[in-house]
């Protein structure tokens, strides 16, 4: 089984989309993850989750300093309202009827997507807490 997180190298690897973040945001990402997910949970989906959740809390720091146009290349979901003078954008993220808050915020990217749909599968639901 295995249960070791991805290195720094092997994450950019995975995912080149944050070659330009610096080393230590993506280090200190992949370390939260190591944290918070349980190894033997995961079993050898382990280090697809840990990257996934990295990859995820990676984009939404992304978002949350970047302009409406970085922003609109990585938000989910659709528009809901647009500004042109302001330069103003709304978008709504996936309704999850029912479903936690982690479920929310893990779909707010397309990374927490995929984390979740891993979770789904590995996971069985009355594992989760």
């Amino acid at each position: 089984m295995l249960t070791i997180a991805p290195t720094y190298a092997e994450f950019i690897a995975q995912y080149p989309a944050f070659v330009t973040t610096t080393q230590a945001s993506v280090q200190a990402q992949l370390n939260l993850a190591t944290r918070l997910l349980e190894p033997s949970a995961w079993g050898d989906f382990y280090s697809d989750a840990v990257a996934l959740d990295a990859a995820h809390n990676l984009s939404l720091a992304l978002i949350a300093g970047q302009g409406i146009q970085g922003a609109a290349q990585t938000a989910v979901g659709p528009v809901t309202s647009v500004s042109a003078a302001g330069i103003s954008t709304s978008f709504a993220t996936p309704s999850f009827d029912g479903k936690s808050k982690a479920d929310s915020w893990y779909a707010k990217t397309g990374y927490g997507q995929q984390f979740l749909r891993l979770r789904n599968v590995v996971i069985a639901p009355g594992m989760m807490v």
